[in-house]
């Protein structure tokens, strides 16, 4: 994402009518993150999943990218950081273990705060797994599509490639589905750009699987084992 200068407000209309995928915020006065940050014009800050920066700033003025070297060298390492490394090739990514523990000895089948989740489950669903308090959690929704009620499921999960989600409906708890002519996902993903590294997403039945006398929703996390 974007964040424009404090006193550069009156150039935002120019950024955002050429771009409207880029998320852009404003600076202000009060929070003044450019001087926070130490940034300057037209840097590139490049953090990690938890908000960290990992790279010093890369200014797109020095380093003009219709050079071909500097396009080249800003790509390789927006590839080399997006990349999530697994030193232990434990199924949790090191960046995870070293921001929620401070060292990579944490197990995947863990339960390090006790609260019923192992570390696995804690990473796919992007709660916090030393904080027995913070749980994974899914909510159940009925939303109307032409008039008809359809039942959805909301869930917040970590994001990036690091853990897959298989989401499956049934309408008797036996025979299940993941074919989108039963259930879909709506809307894109949502970054919560929250410093934890998570996402909510929202999977709903479509009106052919909803005109079932009933129906159920399943949500498999699969997290995979980086370099495997």
């Amino acid at each position: 994402m974007g964040v424009n200068r404090f006193d550069a407000a009156p150039d935002n209309f120019n950024i955002t009518l050429l771009n409207s995928i880029l998320p852009w915020l404003q600076d202000t006065t009060q929070q003044k993150v450019w001087d926070r940050w130490g940034i300057t014009y037209r840097d590139v800050m490049i953090l990690d999943a938890f908000n960290r920066p990992i790279a010093p700033n890369y200014n797109l003025t020095v380093h003009d990218l219709g050079v071909a070297t500097n396009y080249a060298t800003l790509r390789k390492t927006l590839l080399s950081i997006a990349t999530p490394a697994d030193s232990d090739k434990d199924g949790l990514p090191d960046d995870w273990e070293m921001y929620w523990f401070g060292s990579l000895a944490p197990t995947p089948d863990g339960d390090d705060d006790h609260d019923g989740f192992d570390n696995r489950t804690e990473l796919a669903f992007g709660s916090n797994p030393s904080d027995p308090a913070s749980r994974p959690v899914a909510y159940a929704l009925r939303p109307r599509v032409a008039g008809q009620p359809i039942l959805a499921a909301t869930f917040h999960r970590f994001s990036g490639g690091t853990v897959n989600f298989v989401v499956e409906t049934s309408p008797d708890l036996v025979a299940w589905s993941a074919d989108p002519t039963q259930i879909l996902r709506v809307g894109n993903v949502r970054n919560s750009f929250d410093g934890t590294g998570g996402a909510d997403v929202r999977f709903q039945l479509t009106p052919k699987a909803a005109a079932n006398p009933a129906g159920f929703i399943r949500i498999r996390p699969v997290v995979k084992v980086l370099g495997k």
